[in-house]
């Protein structure tokens, strides 16, 4: 599959506005330096973080027990709590990792699914059906040639020459056609697609997104 001939969303004026918008917004941020979180409310962001990556997907977590497993991972006794803490583990590892690197997005998926899926770190080898609430799959998701590419994909949202904020959905997307893990594909292309925004405006290394997408 050459990624470089897919085309993955198109333009209309409503969106380049939308676009400028946000863009403008960020450059306010820029320009207060407003590159670390306040020190006051840096675990509430990372709880909310944390809370919505599991909202997003249906998960009835409170914010307390999410809480209480961030501060305390060593406090977690099921697989659902272990969830919770590979997910803040992950959040705090992201800076350290580059977002164009097939082997660094191995590893976020490692730390991520460690003690919940068998191939943790490990892309798929065998075919996927693809389904979204429906019984009968919507496609089925080859695994040919699968490491290659993905590491097109990551390749090419290096070298896009469109604005960030379109190459991060464009790299989302991608992760989530592919399907390059058994599991957490979701979670991951999240994870991924702040990864990459965080390369031009490091505010989104402590914006609680996933809270943000919950609501919306």
């Amino acid at each position: 599959m050459d990624l470089s001939t897919v085309t993955y969303y198109s333009i209309d004026p409503r969106m380049l506005n939308l676009l400028a918008t946000v863009h403008q917004r960020l450059g306010e941020v820029h320009a207060r330096h407003l590159h670390a979180q306040p020190a006051d409310l840096g675990k509430a962001y990372r709880v909310s973080s944390v809370h919505g990556t599991f909202a997003i997907e249906g998960a009835l977590l409170d914010h307390l027990p999410v809480a209480e497993l961030v501060t305390r991972p060593a406090s977690a006794v099921g697989p659902a709590d272990l969830e919770v803490v590979n997910t803040h583990r992950v959040l705090e590892m992201l800076p350290h990792l580059d977002p164009f690197l097939v082997n660094d997005l191995r590893q976020a998926h490692a730390v991520l699914m460690h003690g919940s899926s068998m191939e943790a770190g490990h892309f798929r080898t065998g075919t996927m059906d693809v389904v979204y609430g429906d019984p009968q799959p919507l496609r089925t998701a080859d695994a040919h040639d699968l490491p290659a590419v993905v590491q097109d994909l990551l390749r090419n949202a290096e070298e896009d020459d469109f604005p960030p904020l379109l190459t991060s959905c464009m790299l989302h997307f991608g992760l989530i056609y592919l399907r390059p893990f058994t599991a957490g594909n979701g979670r991951l292309a999240r994870l991924w697609q702040r990864r990459l925004l965080m390369q031009h405006w490091p505010v989104f290394n402590y914006l609680p997104l996933e809270a943000f997408i919950h609501h919306a």
